[in-house]
C-alpha cells in the first residue's frame, strides 16, 4: 500500500470528513494538536536561558561603561576629571567596536547554524510528502512544509531560534551602546568647553589656584 499523501474524498450523503493538518486545503485554517507539556517546558527552558544569558550580558556591559565615563561621583566635575574622560575615550570607544564586531560574527554563526538545519529538515519532510510520482497540484506549499519543520522538530528549532534571538539581541544592544557612547563624547566636549571658558574668565593666579585644587582633590 502507498504511502502517498492522498486528498479525502467524500460521496454524496457521506459524513463531512474530519480536516486533517495533512490536508492542504485545511492545513490554513487548522490548528495544530495541543503541544504537550513536556514541550512546551522545554520551550520555555531555552527562552528563559536566552533571557538570562542576554541580562546578564547587558548587566555587565553596563557596568563596564559607567566605570568608563568616571563622572558618576555626584559632584561638579573637574577640568582634570573631564580632561582624562577625553583621553580615555577612544579606548573606550575601541572595546566597544571589538565587542560589537565578535557579536556581529556570533550572530552570523547562529544564522548559518539556523539556517543549516533548518533546510535540512525542510528537504526531508518535503521529499516526504512531495514525493516525484505525484502531481505537482497535489504538492504542499512552502508555507505547509515550514509549518511541518516547526511541528516535528519543536524542541530542536527552540534551541536553534532562541539562540538566534539571543545573538540578535546582544548585537543590538551593542549598536546602542556604541550609539550611547558617541553622544558621550559631545556631552564631554561641551563640559571641556565649558571649564576652558570659565578658566579664560579667571584672573591667572585664580585658575592656576583652581586647577591646583582640582588636583589636589583627585
Amino acid at each position: 500500500m502507498s504511502d502517498i499523501p492522498t486528498r479525502a474524498i467524500r460521496t454524496r450523503g457521506s459524513p463531512e470528513p474530519t480536516p486533517s493538518i495533512t490536508n492542504p486545503e485545511n492545513i490554513s485554517t487548522v490548528s495544530f494538536p495541543a503541544t504537550s507539556n513536556v514541550a512546551k517546558d522545554a520551550r520555555q527552558a531555552y527562552a528563559d536561558a536566552a533571557e538570562q544569558q542576554l541580562t546578564a550580558f547587558v548587566n555587565t556591559e553596563i557596568a563596564r561603561l559607567r566605570e568608563a565615563i568616571h563622572l558618576g561621583s555626584g559632584h561638579e566635575p573637574t577640568f582634570y576629571e573631564v580632561n582624562e574622560a577625553l583621553c580615555s575615550y577612544q579606548d573606550t570607544n575601541l572595546a566597544l567596536l571589538a565587542l560589537h564586531n565578535t557579536a556581529k560574527v556570533e550572530n552570523v554563526k547562529a544564522k548559518e547554524a539556523f539556517d543549516d538545519w533548518f533546510a535540512g529538515r525542510y528537504i526531508e519532510i518535503r521529499d516526504r510528502v512531495n514525493p516525484r510520482n505525484l502531481s505537482a497540484q497535489k504538492w504542499y506549499s512552502q508555507k505547509e512544509i515550514e509549518m511541518m519543520v516547526r511541528h516535528e522538530y519543536a524542541d530542536e528549532y527552540n534551541k536553534y531560534n532562541w539562540d538566534l534571538i539571543a545573538t540578535e539581541q546582544q548585537l543590538a544592544f551593542l549598536r546602542r551602546m556604541l550609539e550611547s557612547w558617541s553622544s558621550h563624547q559631545y556631552v564631554l566636549t561641551q563640559l571641556s568647553k565649558n571649564l576652558i571658558a570659565e578658566m579664560n574668565g579667571l584672573g591667572v593666579d585664580e585658575a592656576l589656584n583652581k586647577a591646583s585644587e582640582s588636583t589636589n582633590t583627585n
